[in-house]
């Protein structure tokens, strides 16, 4: 009788050394299943893209993301801190910043 396989514990975060707070990252369109988990904070979604430098776990205490797969391609600031602070991302720019210029 196969029994139910227990999840690996997560990396801690390279942050807060903890890991409580942190979740796999799940790439690719989203199922409605990982919708529902990502609703109930047990995996964080990391889109539909995929790339070289996606890092695969996210501390939701922290709200940062880590563990790249290609550290070297990441930027020198967050290949040497480990992690990218979710506020770095396309969502700080203010409306002004991120609307065109008029011509």
């Amino acid at each position: 009788m196969a029994g139910k396989q227990r999840k690996p514990d997560p990396e801690p975060c390279p942050k807060c050394g903890q890991s409580d707070s942190v979740v796999p990252i799940l790439y690719g369109c989203p199922t409605r299943e990982a919708e529902t988990a990502a609703e109930r904070g047990e995996v964080s979604l990391g889109g539909c893209v995929v790339g070289d430098v996606d890092p695969t776990y996210a501390c939701h205490r922290c709200d940062i993301s880590f563990g790249f797969q290609r550290p070297e391609l990441a930027g020198a600031e967050e290949a040497r801190r480990g992690w990218i602070e979710h506020r770095e991302g396309r969502e700080q720019f203010t409306d002004e910043e991120a609307q065109p210029a008029d011509p």
